[in-house]
């Protein structure tokens, strides 16, 4: 007689690993995954799973959360268990504060990204209340809308040569600190 062995837990992972963050948060979902032992994971293009149709076969989600998932994903997620994976940019913020306040800077700053995002506009601003609940100041940096790549790189390396030193600056995110980065060594 054989034993009816249960079908593993299929899972769509729906995740833009492009940040270091969003990288690590997919570790921690592998390392429970290899725990769970009953879950089979499938990755797929950021954005792909609210193409799909109902009866694609899967039993659940995980995704990050670019936008309102629960609407983009309605049709897809009928009936399935799906978990939203969202950074807290509240917290991102204040913890930066407070490790830049540990190593006794004085002067801040904040790099926004070319466009308008709500968590970046969370993170700005938990940044700059972090830093006025001690009576600090935070400069925020704004990318010009128009321009090459080249004119928006040396308005940046300008804009941060004009601060007072020495300065920490939270990016927005990756991208924005690497430009940042690249901004200050040239």
């Amino acid at each position: 007689m054989e034993k009816n062995t249960p079908q593993p837990f299929q899972v769509v992972l729906d995740i833009d690993a492009v940040s270091y963050v969003m990288r690590n948060v997919l570790n921690g979902v592998f390392r429970f995954v290899r725990a769970a032992r009953d879950w089979s994971l499938v990755a797929v293009e950021p954005g792909l799973v609210e193409t799909f149709a109902t009866e694609t076969p899967f039993d659940g989600a995980i995704v990050d959360s670019r936008g309102n998932v629960r609407q983009r994903y309605r049709k897809a997620l009928r009936g399935r268990k799906a978990v939203e994976l969202c950074l807290d940019a509240g917290s991102v913020a204040r913890l930066a504060a407070e490790h830049f306040l540990e190593h006794g800077f004085e002067h801040y700053a904040f790099v926004a990204p070319p466009r308008a995002r709500p968590w970046a506009t969370e993170r700005r601003e938990a940044f700059r209340r972090e830093l006025a609940a001690r009576g600090l100041e935070c400069a925020v940096y704004r990318p010009p809308s128009r321009g090459d790549l080249s004119l928006r790189n040396r308005h940046l390396a300008a804009w941060l040569a004009a601060q007072p030193r020495p300065l920490a600056v939270l990016a927005a995110y990756d991208v924005e600190a690497r430009k940042v980065l690249g901004a200050s060594t040239s």
